[in-house]
């Protein structure tokens, strides 16, 4: 679990600590955030204290050439959000209701399923059968497993995404 999980923890100021339940202060102070998203893009924490902007906590952000994004929990609703800026027009889109249950599908995702395709539990992920493989089998547990921690994430956003194109053995 310690190549999902940042090893480096950042204490939040008391401003930014008082916004939030004391599970999501202990989960970002003592667990850290995942050092990449369900998308597979790197994540790095931003300074040694997360950043306040316009109801956001930016937890960390990656930089391409034209788009930088940002992991951010939102402290109106909870979520989890990844956010990125091109061209001035900010896009963000859903990946979990809070960041508990953000983790737990880190969790699940890398350890069950990736274990489980690498030890071809349902069969092979991908294969010469006229059936192609069975992705979709292990998309639908994803699915289940998602679904059981946060159903929001099942239903729409990042985690729907990989699980939609699961099914469709585009990944």
């Amino acid at each position: 679990m310690n190549d999902i999980i940042k090893k480096n923890c950042v204490k939040l100021d008391e401003r930014i600590a008082n916004k939030l339940d004391t599970e999501t202060v202990f989960i970002l102070e003592h667990i850290g955030i995942p050092n990449t998203t369900p998308m597979g893009i790197d994540v790095e924490v931003i300074s040694n204290s997360y950043l306040y902007k316009e109801n956001n906590i930016v937890l960390g952000e990656t930089k391409g050439e034209k788009l930088t994004h940002y992991l951010i929990l939102n402290i109106i609703d909870n979520g989890v959000y990844f956010k990125w800026n091109y061209q001035d027009t900010p896009e963000k889109v859903f990946i979990n209701s809070n960041i508990k249950s953000m983790l737990l599908c880190e969790f699940s995702y890398h350890f069950f399923i990736r274990r489980l395709i690498s030890s071809k539990v349902l069969g092979a992920y991908y294969d010469n059968s006229d059936s192609g493989g069975n992705f979709e089998k292990y998309a639908c547990l994803l699915e289940d497993i998602i679904k059981d921690i946060d159903e929001r994430a099942a239903k729409e956003g990042v985690w729907h995404s990989l699980i939609e194109e699961m099914k469709l053995g585009v990944i």
